[in-house]
């Protein structure tokens, strides 16, 4: 059947000489997974340039929910985007949000709200100066959109860690949790509150470290979730 919906790229494979693969989140169903005929060729109606990594489209496609393969019948641009493929900060970053929406989202569902979140996100590293806590914050962000949010209680004042079982900040710990380190736990509830804070005094090993808390929170909520492994080229392009 054929049918309109707007898609994001996360992953392109080239198959055979002049054709390609990819994975696209749609907003009418998920993630899905499409080969694309005459990619590479002089002309082509579906040019390799359109179906960059976070590129949002404009899609047709013949939707087959039984197929492994779908195919599409037209595409084009949904939103310009030219800094996240030029900027080499941005380069970097979306190069990361790819590989960590690659790893959590297998849904073939429809999630307007996740949709949403994602192109709301994607103009927002667009058109904002680069920063590798906006970063860092849309990891936590997006957390609440795959079912398993953080509660923002964080208190300074009571020097709360952050509870990764309970997704929680507690004062008091406990033998059977796991906990983040001091100075992850206020970057992480900093962030989760929107508060305001120096980002140059913030260490970079306190970055990395708070990188590896979240990574740690999604592995305990979705056990496929593996390694970022374009982590370790946004930290060094971030340097």
């Amino acid at each position: 059947m054929l049918q309109k919906t707007q898609g994001i790229v996360l992953k392109t494979t080239k198959y055979a000489e002049t054709s390609l693969v990819a994975d696209i989140y749609t907003q009418m169903f998920g993630l899905q997974t499409y080969l694309i005929n005459g990619v590479y060729k002089p002309r082509s109606r579906f040019p390799k340039a359109l179906l960059q990594i976070l590129s949002v489209l404009e899609l047709e496609v013949y939707h087959r929910p039984t197929e492994g393969l779908n195919r599409l019948k037209e595409l084009k641009i949904h939103c310009i985007v030219h800094d996240l493929y030029t900027h080499p900060h941005k380069q970097a970053a979306t190069m990361f949000v790819a590989e960590l929406l690659q790893q959590t989202l297998h849904t073939e569902e429809q999630d307007d709200t996740l949709f949403d979140f994602l192109v709301s996100s994607i103009l927002f590293f667009e058109h904002t100066p680069y920063s590798v806590f906006n970063v860092l914050a849309f990891v936590i962000e997006l957390s609440t959109f795959l079912g398993f949010q953080l509660y923002a209680n964080y208190h300074p004042q009571t020097h709360t860690l952050f509870n990764l079982n309970d997704a929680r900040f507690d004062a008091s710990l406990s033998s059977n949790r796991l906990y983040a380190a001091k100075d992850a736990s206020r970057l992480i509830g900093l962030l989760l509150q929107n508060q305001p804070f120096e980002h140059k005094n913030v260490p970079r090993q306190t970055i990395i470290h708070t990188f590896e808390t979240m990574f740690r929170y999604y592995k305990l909520h979705l056990p496929t979730f593996g390694t970022i492994k374009s982590f370790d080229f946004l930290m060094d392009t971030t340097a």
